[in-house]
Order: C-alpha cells, then sequence, then structure tokens
C-alpha cells in the first residue's frame, strides 16, 4: 500500500472483480427470471463456452504487450460488452443479450493471466510471491463481495440493465487507472511469434510438466465449486426459502466474504509452511458446507455455509495459482494462466450445469449431498497427486535463495526462476589447497561461494581472488570453451554448484541476465588478455 503505482493497479483490479461478479449476478438471474434453474444453468454453460476458446488467446496478450497496456485494453473490451449487454436488456432482446453478455465473459478471460503474470515479476523472494498473491486475492475477493452486495440493491430497485451499466462506467474507470501505471517491459518472446505458435508453446509447458498439469487441474475443481456456488445461490433461496433476488445476492456477498477469510488464513503460507496442510482444509470447507446445505431452510445459516464454501475455495485457489506461479516457464506465464482461465471458466460452467440438472433430475437435497461429497473426494485424490509430485512443496530455504538472489547474474530472474535454481543447485564444501577447476579442463558447473576465498589463476599467474559471494565459471559455459582459468581454494570453502543446463535455462528466463553474465565474461577475458600482454 505504500507504492502508488501498486495501489491504483488494486484498486483498477478491485472494479474489476467487483463487476465480474455484479454482471454474473445479473445474468444468471436474468436466466432464471426467464426460465428457473435450467435456463440458468444453460445459460451460464453457454455464456462460458466463447470464454473457454477465448482465454488461451487472452493469454497471449499478457506475453506480448506491457502489462500496463494489456490491463487496460482488457479492461476498455470488457466496457464496451458491459454497454452493449445493457442496451440490449433494457431494449428487451433475450438472443442479443446472451451473445453480448458471452463476449463480457469471454473479455474477462484477459486479466487474470496478466495480473498473475506481473506478480510472478515483480516478487523478489517465495515468501513475496505468496503475498502478493495473498493480497491481490484478498482485493479480488473484496470485490467478489462488494459487487452481489451492489447487484442485489440494484436488482430489487432497477434491472439487471442497471447492474451492467454501472459495471460498464466502473470499468472504464479501471481502464484509466491502468493506463496510469508505471511501464514495465513485456515477457520473452518465442522464435515462433505467431498467435497460435505461442498458445502451442504455453501448451506444451502443461503437457511436460505434470505437476503444472496437475496444479491446473486443482483450478477446475475450485471453478467447479464456483459454478455450483452461482445457481445455487437463487436456487436454494427460491425453492427452499421461497425468498427473491436480494436473498440471492446475500449468499454471493456470503460466499465473498469467505472468500476474504479464506486469503487471510491463506497468509500462514507466507512464512514457508508446506501446503499440503492448508489444500486439505480448503477441500472440506469446499464440500463440507454444500452438503449441510442440504439439511437447513434458515438464511442466516445458509449465509454463514456459504462464507464457508467461499472460505475454502479461496485457499484451494491461492495454493494452486502460486504453485503455478512457480512451476510455470518466465516466458510462458501469462500463457499458461490463460490455460487456466479458461479452464476455470469451462469448469464454472461444468458446475452450473452439473448442479442444475441434478436438482432437475433428483431433488434439491439429494443434489447437495452428491456434489459436496464429491468435491471433497476429488480435490482429496488431485492433493495426493500433488504430494507425490513435489508440487505442493515449502519453497527453498530463505539463506539459500538469499545466496542466490544477490548473484550479479541470477539477480533479474523471476521468482519462480530463482525457486527451480534453488531446488538444483548442490551444496559442496572444499579443503583448503583445494583445485575447484583447472584450466583447459571442460566446463560443466558454475559456482557460487558461500564461505571461504578461492585464488583464480590464468597460465600459472595470480589474476584475482575471490571470497564469500563471489562466483565463477561462467565463461566454459557461455561460450562452449574449455576452463579458461584454474581456481584453487584458499581457505576451507562452500560453495553452490549449478550444472551447465541449469544455469542456461535460468539465464533464459531473463534477457538481462543473459546480458550481465555476456557482459561479465567479456570483463573477465579482457583483463586476462590485458595481463598476458603486458607480461
Amino acid at each position: 500500500m505504500a507504492s502508488r503505482s501498486l495501489r491504483r493497479m488494486e484498486l483498477s483490479y478491485l472494479g474489476f472483480a467487483a463487476c465480474e461478479q455484479l454482471t454474473w449476478l445479473a445474468s444468471i438471474i436474468y436466466a432464471y427470471n426467464r426460465g428457473g434453474a435450467g435456463e440458468a444453468g444453460l445459460a451460464a454453460a453457454l455464456l462460458l463456452i466463447p470464454a473457454v476458446v477465448i482465454a488461451p488467446i487472452a493469454g497471449v496478450l499478457g506475453d506480448r504487450l506491457r502489462p500496463h497496456h494489456a490491463l487496460a485494453v482488457g479492461f476498455g473490451v470488457q466496457a464496451a460488452m458491459m454497454a452493449a449487454t445493457a442496451a440490449a436488456l433494457w431494449a428487451d432482446r433475450p438472443a442479443l443479450v446472451y451473445i453480448t453478455a458471452g463476449a463480457t465473459a469471454a473479455s474477462i478471460t484477459s486479466t487474470r493471466p496478466v495480473v498473475g503474470s506481473m506478480l510472478a515479476v515483480v516478487a523478489r523472494s517465495p515468501h513475496e510471491l505468496v503475498a502478493a498473491n495473498v493480497v491481490t486475492t484478498m482485493v479480488e475477493q473484496a470485490g467478489s463481495c462488494l459487487g452481489p452486495t451492489i447487484g442485489g440493491v440494484l436488482l430489487a430497485v432497477a434491472s439487471p440493465g442497471a447492474a451492467f451499466a454501472v459495471s460498464a462506467a466502473v470499468l472504464t474507470t479501471s481502464a484509466v487507472l491502468a493506463l496510469s501505471l508505471p511501464s514495465a517491459p513485456a515477457a520473452p518472446r518465442d522464435a515462433d511469434t505467431s498467435i497460435i505458435g505461442e498458445i502451442r508453446h504455453g501448451l506444451a509447458a502443461l503437457r511436460s510438466d505434470k505437476g503444472l498439469f496437475w496444479l491446473v487441474s486443482l483450478v477446475g475443481v475450485a471453478a467447479v465449486c464456483v459454478g455450483v456456488i452461482d445457481v445455487l445461490g437463487i436456487t436454494f433461496a427460491a425453492s427452499r426459502l421461497e425468498a427473491g433476488e436480494a436473498v440471492a445476492g446475500l449468499f454471493a456477498a456470503g460466499f465473498g466474504v469467505g472468500a476474504l477469510i479464506g486469503s487471510g488464513i491463506a497468509t500462514g503460507l507466507v512464512g514457508g509452511a508446506r501446503m499440503s496442510p492448508y489444500l486439505a482444509g480448503g477441500a472440506v470447507l469446499i464440500g463440507a458446507p454444500v452438503m449441510v446445505l442440504a439439511a437447513i431452510d434458515s438464511v442466516v445459516v445458509g449465509v454463514v455455509l456459504f462464507v464457508l464454501a467461499g472460505a475454502g475455495q479461496a485457499i484451494v485457489l491461492i495454493i494452486a495459482h502460486v504453485a503455478i506461479q512457480r512451476r510455470a516457464p518466465a516466458n510462458a506465464v501469462s500463457r499458461v494462466l490463460g490455460v487456466v482461465e479458461g479452464v476455470t471458466m469451462m469448469s464454472i460452467a461444468a458446475g452450473s450445469l452439473l448442479l442444475a440438472r441434478l436438482v432437475d433430475g433428483l431433488d434439491l437435497t439429494q443434489a447437495l449431498v452428491i456434489v459436496g461429497a464429491a468435491l471433497i473426494g476429488v480435490t482429496a485424490l488431485l492433493a495426493l497427486r500433488l504430494g507425490l509430485l513435489h508440487a505442493l512443496d515449502a519453497p527453498p530455504a530463505a539463506e539459500l535463495f538469499e545466496r542466490i538472489v544477490a548473484d550479479t547474474l541470477f539477480a533479474p530472474l523471476p521468482v519462480a526462476a530463482l525457486e527451480r535454481l534453488a531446488a538444483v543447485c548442490e551444496p559442496v564444501e572444499f579443503a583448503d589447497g583445494a583445485t575447484i577447476i583447472a584450466q583447459g579442463e571442460p566446463g560443466e558447473h558454475y559456482f557460487l561461494i558461500q564461505t571461504g576465498s578461492v585464488v583464480v589463476t590464468v597460465d600459472g599467474v595470480i589474476a584475482r581472488t575471490m571470497s564469500a559471494g563471489g562466483s565463477f565459471g561462467e565463461i566454459a559455459l557461455l561460450n562452449d570453451q574449455p576452463r579458461t582459468a584454474t581456481v584453487t581454494t584458499a581457505t576451507p570453502t562452500s560453495v553452490l554448484r549449478v550444472s551447465r543446463e541449469s544455469f542456461l535455462a535460468a539465464l533464459s528466463a531473463s534477457s538481462m541476465s543473459g546480458d550481465a553474465a555476456a557482459d561479465m565474461a567479456a570483463h573477465y577475458a579482457m583483463q586476462d588478455a590485458a595481463r598476458k600482454t603486458a607480461a
């Protein structure tokens, strides 16, 4: 909150989150008033089909444009689509309403991938990445609470058209705020710069990493819960409580409040704890309240249960998104998150359609028991699978991470690349007088000195000394040539050893790191050449 730029970004995102929930609630209630739970569930699915298709394409936007431009473009398109939907509602053109509302849902898919990729770049440590996600989720859930609250009032005294018109005005303001954000570089580009090629690259990242694939599946399960809640609120209010839109809005607001509470609970992850216990708790909080709803007919108890379900969903989503940002390739974060957004939209649609069909085929009580039990069971199975793949492990030790970040070559890397590097660094101890590398031998590793000191000799002549905080070995790796110097310990020395493959993969995540490595190698080469000439 001390940063003016971050305040503006979060304020614009608050407007987005509130309007997303407000317009979605208005769409579901409009459909329910026309054809009951069946049309509401069908409408939810049909509105989200375009979003499923558009989301991976929208993810490319975040990797191609500068982040603040991508945000502004997304907000501007959303405002235009919401205004068009308001006009269609006021003109009483149902077919056009569903078309423009579907376009609104599709345009919304551009925002979260951009924000997620921005957080992955801005955060400078695993703890900062968790903290940034927690705060952003808190902002989003505050909007999720604010949107339905405003929606309940607007839908009680006005119409769904008014809800879309108000949202269009708010998103226009968000676009202006996004344009005022400072410029930041776009992500590194792939060799294949076509949109299809870039989408393919993002999908390839999911195929090549099983942990990433199952994390995206976890997001899908949490999104199914959202779809269930969307239809459940109005269905439960109307069929069980014989209440109207205002109570449905109250339930949706309760879900948003719960998500805000869940975000606060997730702050425990900032300390670097393992994520598995939080995921297990979130799974129970998602499914159990849905099952308990089957046995109650009280507005107050209903709101409490919606709050609990919202808390569980927020915990699961924070865990999944942080883990995805940690594992996704640095040059494809927005595209991977674009796929995540598409899966989210598809899963919300599936959840809405599932509950509607179960209610029509069985009854509300049976449907709630089945859905709640399924949500708990599937989430538990995914948690087990992710645990076996080490996708939910705690971040590296702070001391190890700080040593890597302090290195000149690695400092510009995004936090996800730094975590991957920390996972493969090998601590090695050398006695006094030991030779770490020898001139003329093949280069296989890069070394970061943790403690002790070393002497660097070229052709038997001392070139320099290095101590804790220094690093060496990059020239042979960068130029694919034999070692240009011999490095011997002057005292007992501990180092972190990084393999050639891991070193080059890390540098490819940031053009600034690659440039720094090239500059350092050229600097030492010039020093050695000057020394030979003088000799």
